[in-house]
């Protein structure tokens, strides 16, 4: 999705991470500096970790939403990219191709 910064794209990220609130948005993803280049949302790198670590790194970056492209993006995370709903932390918002957009709960 965010390999071709066409006008779809963008505004695949943009309106559906854009918050009802005024929190500031951060969007994890492997290629953070394509989301920024794209929508001009701040990104941050989903570390290659196990899941409890890469929300700790969401928490302490304060991560709003998760953009996966392909369930091996990350392995930890291919049960969320092939079942979105499989774990509440994750809250699937939206798809585009293969690119899958979750909102980060992480209270």
């Amino acid at each position: 999705m965010l390999h071709r910064t066409t006008e779809p794209t963008q505004d695949f990220v943009k309106q559906r991470a854009s918050p009802r609130d005024a929190r500031r948005v951060v969007v994890m993803s492997r290629k953070p500096w394509q989301v920024f280049e794209a929508t001009g949302l701040a990104g941050l790198q989903i570390p290659h970790e196990d899941v409890p670590t890469i929300l700790e790194a969401a928490r302490r970056f304060d991560a709003t939403h998760l953009l996966l492209r392909g369930k091996g993006e990350r392995s930890s995370l291919g049960q969320i990219y092939l079942n979105p709903g499989s774990d509440s932390r994750f809250e699937f918002v939206a798809r585009d191709r293969r690119e899958r957009l979750y909102r980060l709960h992480l209270d």
